[in-house]
């Protein structure tokens, strides 16, 4: 069992996948999760929004410890960032997380560039102060050390809004190799490569909860290098009596859980990692 008392939050994007082990897939598998993780990043409301009855289900079948970080519906962060009528639907789903609603995340669009900043800035006028947010931006001029990045970064800091930091290094880094490397993964890499960030990583740590998402790649050096950098952040956060968010992502998500827990198990050996059942038995 994960402890309840890890310094940071740790989970994956979802909590099933049909690649994934019996432990995983079994009648309540989000109940199956919550043993082996402290929150979830939650991209089903960036779809849909499930009803008030679905949502309290997902509270009861979780620890008290365990936090769900909601995604912000597509119809708000890439339609109209002004729509009432969605925007108190998501926050109606956050109430009946109640205190296990931990910090949403919105993700904008590629296209939203520095002319959109007065409409996001209206948004952030609607959104709750008490309920934390993150928000990822992935238009080129966030990222390029401009007057639009530092107006950015002001407008989430005085605002207590955390700015997400997606670390897609090792996917790009490799990208002409990836056929050879891992030919049977073609599929997941290909559309990796063609819908994740091609940013810079920002880390921001603006709130008491920065946000780091983190795509781990099939080359080893590269991840043991990977495995370093969000080690030393982690820990600088924590240090700073901060509760960061780790997301662990895989082109693929078929090695999700497997390179989180290598991660967890390199990261300290302190960590109250479930060893039983044990890795073979979890069909790794």
């Amino acid at each position: 069992m994960i402890s309840d008392q890890l310094p940071f939050y740790i989970g994956l994007p979802a909590w099933q996948h049909n690649a994934w082990p019996v432990w995983l897939n079994d009648k309540q598998p989000l109940t199956a999760y919550s043993r082996y993780f402290n929150c979830i990043e939650g991209n089903t409301t960036y779809w849909q929004l499930p009803s008030i009855e679905r949502v309290k289900r997902w509270y009861q079948q979780t620890p008290a410890h365990f936090r769900f970080a909601m995604k912000a519906p597509k119809e708000l962060s890439h339609n109209r960032l002004d729509d009432a009528q969605t925007l108190a639907a998501f926050l109606a789903v956050l109430d009946a997380l109640a205190d296990k609603a931990g910090t949403s995340f919105m993700q904008l669009p590629a296209s939203f560039g520095p002319k959109q900043l007065p409409q996001l800035l209206q948004f952030i006028d609607h959104w709750p102060a008490e309920k934390p947010l993150a928000i990822e931006v992935r238009h080129p001029s966030w990222h390029d050390r401009s007057d639009a990045e530092r107006r950015l970064n002001n407008l989430l800091k005085e605002n207590n809004i955390e700015r997400v930091g997606f670390d897609t290094r090792s996917l790009f880094k490799r990208e002409a190799q990836w056929s050879q490397l891992a030919p049977e993964r073609s599929e997941g890499l290909a559309d990796a490569l063609q819908r994740k960030p091609r940013v810079p990583t920002k880390l921001a740590g603006f709130t008491h909860t920065p946000m780091l998402r983190a795509l781990a790649c099939y080359h080893e050096s590269d991840r043991q290098q990977d495995f370093g950098r969000w080690t030393n952040q982690l820990q600088t956060w924590c240090q700073q009596g901060k509760q960061p968010y780790l997301f662990f992502h895989t082109p693929d998500l078929q090695d999700a859980p497997q390179l989180c827990e290598a991660f967890l198990a390199e990261a300290s050996t302190e960590l109250n990692w479930p060893a039983v059942p044990s890795q073979p038995s979890l069909g790794w």
